[in-house]
Formats: structure tokens, sequence, C-alpha cells
């Protein structure tokens, strides 16, 4: 399983070198099957590994991840090519779902003016006067659009069960305690504050909250479970800098009060019934299709995915109950233009997985000192820590 791991590595990093191009057509969703070096596709009991490509427009994490639960219970449940012959081509259209407005029950009369100052505090959150703090690239332009970085780090089911624990404990989330460690991360990451001190702040966008449980049960295919597209918020989350972030020979306790105010933002969004309206009413605003400015290019942004095996079963089971199929490991990567550092976890098998990617404007080991110092800021909650 260890050469299979490495070699749908090795494919995710071939595909993601392959240069897009605008004026020819591709298709929007792709899927390989890739068999352990030596096996073949029809050989059973030998490991292989299915990859998703496809446009992130069509599939967020969440949207992925029930793809992948969706087609490993069809793989597992069906006897024979039978029931594929019957399906009919082409009528795919016919299960889209409406829009995100409509699907969580149409618009609100009290959209304006209550729900566009929600878009605003998310616009002001953007806009301020000083840009976001970030971790200091080895250069400031992409040298080569094709080469893109990853480094991932896996904290082991003991050490990820202790955060898990602690934070529970301090009524805190895993995603509030990674969002802080992330942000406290950067400043001790690079300590050099451009601008006032004073003002200095991590700006996390976007903190992406699922809305999936929003979506209203009237319409076909609204189920949670089976729903593909993107549905959900992103919000904006302020940290400013204090100086013992760089100074403190203890980081927890500072962690802790970080995560707590995290915390205190994500209740103030999801309380307020005009999020589920929040992310179409930003996308007209800003269209997806339009290059984003940024006044600092190389802030970063974390996203949790939570924990795989909740979405995605680590074993299925055929129709009389025998186990046919079992999952491994999870590889994620993104095409990214941006010069943005990206952060994604999630938690698979018990054990935390951090992974970061960037374009060539950053330094592989520094990228790696990064997730290194995310780990040492999450694992500083636990008292034995």
């Amino acid at each position: 399983e260890g050469d299979l791991h490495k070699l749908a590595q090795t494919l995710v990093e071939q595909k993601l070198e392959e240069r897009v191009k605008p004026e020819v057509k591709g298709q929007p969703f792709i899927c390989f099957l890739v068999t352990s070096p030596g096996g073949s596709n029809d050989q059973e009991g030998v490991p292989k590994a299915i990859i998703f490509h496809g446009s992130h427009a069509l599939l967020d994490g969440a949207g992925a991840l029930t793809t992948f639960n969706l087609f490993f219970k069809d793989i597992a449940s069906l006897e024979d090519d039978a029931v594929l012959e019957q399906l009919k081509w082409a009528e795919e259209v016919k299960n889209l779902p409406v829009g995100p407005v409509a699907a969580s029950g149409g618009p609100k009369e009290d959209w304006d003016p209550k729900g566009m100052e929600l878009l605003g505090q998310v616009v002001k959150a953007l806009s301020q006067d000083q840009p976001s703090h970030s971790l200091k690239p080895a250069r400031q332009e992409t040298t080569d659009a094709s080469k893109h970085l990853r480094v991932e780090r896996t904290l082991a089911a003991e050490q990820t069960t202790q955060i898990l624990k602690t934070a529970k404990s301090l009524e805190l989330s895993m995603t509030q305690v990674l969002d802080a460690a992330f942000a406290v991360g950067t400043f001790r990451q690079n300590p050099d504050i451009a601008g006032n001190v004073w003002d200095a702040h991590m700006t996390l966008y976007p903190a992406i909250i699922n809305l999936r449980p929003h979506l209203q049960p009237m319409y076909p295919g609204h189920n949670p479970d089976t729903y593909l597209c993107i549905y959900d918020a992103g919000i904006a989350l302020k940290v400013p800098f204090v100086p013992k972030m760089l100074t403190t020979p203890s980081v927890g306790p500072l962690i802790v009060s970080v995560a707590t105010s995290i915390k205190q933002q994500y209740a103030h969004f999801l309380s307020n019934p005009h999020l589920v309206h929040l992310m179409p009413a930003s996308t007209a605003l800003a269209p997806m299709r339009e290059r984003w400015t940024d006044a600092n290019p190389f802030w970063g942004e974390i996203t949790n995915l939570g924990v795989i095996d909740s979405k995605v079963p680590r074993t299925y089971d055929d129709q009389e109950g025998n186990r046919v199929l079992e999952v491994g490991e999870l590889v994620l990567a993104l095409r990214q233009r941006s010069k943005r550092p990206m952060v994604h976890a999630w938690t698979i098998g018990g054990e935390l997985k951090l992974q970061v990617q960037g374009t060539d404007v950053w330094e592989k080991d520094y990228l790696g000192k990064f997730l290194d110092e995310i780990i040492q800021c999450a694992l500083s909650i636990v008292p034995s820590a």
C-alpha cells in the first residue's frame, strides 16, 4: 500500500503540473483507477486508488467526500454491470439542484438591510488599511506556474486524541484550535511585522462554514448525504497581534484565548439567519472568474475537512453483508494560481493530517517548518504537552 500511496501522490502532482488551456473545453470531472505496481485492474485483493480530478467550481471538500461515499457504496452493492447498462445517457441534467438561494427556502424578506449588513462585515474585514500578516515568501513572483509544492505532516492517533479531548473540555472544536494555531504560528514563523505593530493582525479567510444542514428537503437531491454541489459560506475571522505571541515560552494559554475569540466570531455569523445567502451575495459582488487582487498576496488560509471516516466510512459491505472494500489514505491537491499558502487538515483513522501547498514563491523546507509550528501550537493546549 505504501508504493500505491506514493504512486497516487505522483499522479496527482503530475495532473497539477498540466497547464489548463482556457480555449479548450475539457471534461469538468474525470475518474482514474490506479493499481498497485505489478497488479492489474481486475485482480482482486490488490490495493487500488481512485482519483477524482474535477473543477473546484463543481465540487468543494464536502461534495467530493459525498461523491466518494456514493461511489464506494455503488461499487460495493452492484452485483453486475446490468444495473449500469440500464442507466440512460445525457439525463444527468434532470438531477441538478436548484440554486443556493432557493435550496435554503428562497429569498429572505429582510435581506436588505440586515443581509447586506452581514455582507458588509466580511467586506470590511477584507478592506483593512493594514493588510493581513503572512508568512515571508522566498521570492515575490512565481517563476514556474506549473510547479506546485505540497508538504504533509501526520500526528499520531494518541496525540490527536489528546488535542480533541482537551479541546472538548474547553468547549472548543478542532477547527477552532487549528485556526488559532495557524494564526499564532504565522506570527511565530514570521515575526517581522509590516506597518504599525498595534494594527497587525491575521485575517482568516475564507473560514468555511458548511451550509448543508440548511438544505430544504422539498427539492429532489437536496439530502445533505447526497448533495454534491458547493453549498457553504466563507466568512472572515480576525486575530489581532499581541507581542506575547513571540515571547511567551508557553503558548498554550494564548492558543486557548485566540481559539475562544474565534469561536465567538463563528457564533456571531452562525446566529445570523442570512448566513445561508452570504456566498451567493458575495459571488454576485465579486464574480469568481474575476482575478482577486490582495494588498498582501501572500497571506494564507486554512480549512479543516473534519473527520473523514464520518463522511467516507473505512469499510463497505455488499448486499449480503460481506466486507468488499476497505478505505485507506486520502490524497488531496488543488491547482493554484495565487501566491497564498493553502493549509488543509483532516482526521482519518484517528490521525490528524496537515498539508500545506503553494506555488514556487515558497521554499518547501520553510512550508514544512510552518506545519511543524502549527502542530506545536495545537499540542500546546494539552496539559502534559
